[in-house]
């Protein structure tokens, strides 16, 4: 693997990402309201809903924003 290039690692992990995503969706029920899919995604994906995602971002850190970090 040390021996591909930086652009073939950059490849292989781009599309062992998108074979991680196939495999999350395919197990999320298509029946359900899109919505209830993309939740049930990020929570299995990321380990978080997309709320939990947004507060853990800078921005939303009210200890950064006071500039006590």
């Amino acid at each position: 693997m040390l021996r591909k290039s930086g652009a073939d690692r950059i490849a292989i992990g781009c599309r062992m990402t998108d074979s991680a995503r196939e495999l999350v969706w395919s197990g999320i029920p298509v029946d359900l309201p899109e919505e209830e899919r993309r939740t049930r995604f990020l929570q299995r994906f990321y380990g978080a809903t997309l709320e939990e995602i947004i507060y853990r971002l800078p921005a939303n850190d009210p200890q950064e924003q006071m500039g006590r970090r």
